[in-house]
């Protein structure tokens, strides 16, 4: 994926975001604390609690490992955004500090003044190591989350063939509904099906539950064939179908997304489907659930991303999301999981009623797969 992560971070944001006083209106709308929120002391020595944390306690507070946290504090420790002094004289805390309250700010829903008054600073200080730790991330993220180079495009195609027998599938397709306060302005175009305001957050996941193509801050209004049209990938498939999808590879998307040479969606359920169409639908079904245990295991994880309670900055909220896979990525690759049996679960699947016309495509690449499990027995089909 290498750049294309970052592109769409500081180029197309602009189009949705209100970027009047951003970061003044980020940090004033993250100052109060609601009711049933704890109002915490200022804790002058809370990184000696944290070194005291069990490593089950650290686990329940960070929702990581120790030892990726220290993996992410010795990398940050010798980067440029740390070393960096802030204008106006801001001085570094420290590296552990400053990576301590990013997670605490990703793990959980506190607001900007507890986390503050939890690490012993103002909040406008607050505000500026996390800010600066999201950017510092931002800046590796490529690393993290990639596009399959061959040989890995090679081994996720193998590893989704032993899950249902579906051939040449490279990876998943979906979008996930990310909850917001009402903006500013134009909030009418946020308000989703689900009558909430979200941002959506659009995904390619790989038998390893890892996001491989990020695509996040389009309004929750949009469709997710029309989040998809509008993102990088789908213009590099046009472009160049044959690099993006080696070995004649696709991607399994549900039933919101049109079949095109490269993405398969189901067949539609309306009443007259065959045996071996309802077959098909099942076995695609079953392999996309990576892509619902990815985003369940990022909610789960990443509680910040259930619904942003405070801020009304969207560009920072998109960078927040970003940062969130990224994180979920480096976990992965620490083989940092994370129990599942409570998996945040998403939204339903989008109904028929939302797909007119999505027939009319093309679905030559399905029949073409259906036909290939008919005849190598993976689908029976009446005799």
């Amino acid at each position: 994926m290498d750049e294309h992560l970052l592109e769409f971070m500081y180029e197309s944001l602009s189009e949705s975001a209100n970027t009047s006083g951003l970061t003044e209106e980020f940090m004033n709308s993250s100052g109060s604390t609601s009711e049933n929120e704890e109002e915490h002391v200022p804790n002058e020595n809370f990184l000696d609690t944290i070194d005291g944390y069990t490593d089950q306690d650290f686990r329940k507070h960070f929702r990581m490992n120790r030892s990726t946290a220290h993996i992410l504090i010795e990398r940050y420790n010798t980067s440029a955004f740390y070393s960096k002094k802030e204008h106006g004289g801001f001085c570094k805390v420290g590296a552990a500090k400053e990576i301590y309250m990013l997670l605490w700010c990703m793990a959980n829903t506190s607001t900007f003044r507890e986390i503050a008054n939890r690490f012993n600073m103002a909040e406008s200080t607050a505000w500026r190591v996390i800010r600066r730790v999201i950017e510092w991330l931002l800046s590796i993220g490529h690393e993290y989350v990639q596009w399959p180079s061959l040989s890995k495009a090679r081994d996720n195609i193998r590893k989704f063939h032993a899950m249902k027998s579906i051939p040449n599938v490279i990876g998943c397709i979906d979008c996930s509904h990310i909850k917001i306060k009402a903006p500013v302005s134009n909030k009418e175009a946020y308000f989703n099906r689900k009558h909430f305001y979200s941002l959506q957050l659009q995904a390619v996941v790989d038998a390893d539950k890892m996001f491989i193509d990020i695509f996040a801050g389009e309004p929750g209004s949009l469709h997710d064939s029309r989040v998809l049209r509008r993102s990088s990938l789908y213009q590099r498939a046009l472009d160049d179908i044959t690099s993006t999808f080696p070995f004649n590879s696709c991607l399994l998307g549900d039933s919101a997304y049109a079949n095109t040479e490269w993405l398969i969606s189901p067949f539609r359920d309306n009443g007259f489907l065959t045996s071996a169409q309802r077959q098909l639908n099942y076995l695609h079904s079953s392999t996309r659930i990576v892509f619902e245990n990815a985003f369940g295991l990022l909610k789960m994880r990443f509680r910040r991303l259930l619904h942003f309670t405070e801020n009304i900055d969207l560009q920072w909220i998109v960078r927040i999301i970003i940062c969130g896979c990224i994180l979920h990525n480096i976990c992965c690759l620490e083989h940092d999981s994370i129990e599942d049996e409570n998996l945040i679960e998403d939204e339903e699947p989008v109904s028929n009623m939302h797909l007119q016309g999505n027939e009319a495509a093309s679905g030559s690449r399905r029949d073409i797969v259906l036909q290939n499990l008919i005849d190598t027995n993976v689908i029976s089909t009446p005799s």
